[in-house]
């Protein structure tokens, strides 16, 4: 994938690379987001428990908020272009000495985006596999 699209960030390489339009890509991943929650409370037996507001709200409020950052990302990827072109004025670079600079300004890092996913990942497994979160919702004290 990174040779495929090098000029673009990992979310957009993705979105780029699938068969589906934008919209409908974002459609996907909040039905599949949606329906793991079901799944989850499914084997974990607290089916009933998505009707509780304190108990879903939480992963509503992170599907809402993954929606909302794949709306909004060609958007911040726009301004980001029009923030280098922005430049342009201030050096004294002819065209395509400028193209090479804004080249090498607007490539994407893949070790830096894969690193700040494993984090995330990292960070919310800490939170998620605590087993006093999902027994009874309770904290196990000793």
């Amino acid at each position: 994938m990174a040779g495929e699209y090098p000029k673009y960030p990992l979310i957009e390489a993705a979105i780029r690379r699938s068969r589906l339009t934008r919209s409908w890509t974002i459609v996907v991943v909040i039905v599949v987001l949606l329906l793991l929650l079901v799944l989850t409370a499914s084997l974990d037996g607290e089916l009933a428990s998505l009707l509780d507001w304190s108990v879903v709200g939480p992963t509503i409020f992170n599907i809402i908020f993954t929606a909302y950052i794949l709306v909004v990302y060609p958007f911040m990827l726009r301004s980001r272009e029009q923030a280098v072109l922005a430049f342009k004025p201030l050096l004294s670079l002819d065209d395509d000495a400028f193209k090479k600079v804004a080249a090498n300004i607007s490539k994407p890092n893949r070790r830096g985006e894969w690193t700040a996913i494993f984090l995330g990942i990292s960070f919310l497994g800490g939170y998620f596999f605590n087993p006093g979160l999902w027994i009874g919702h309770q904290v196990i004290s000793g």
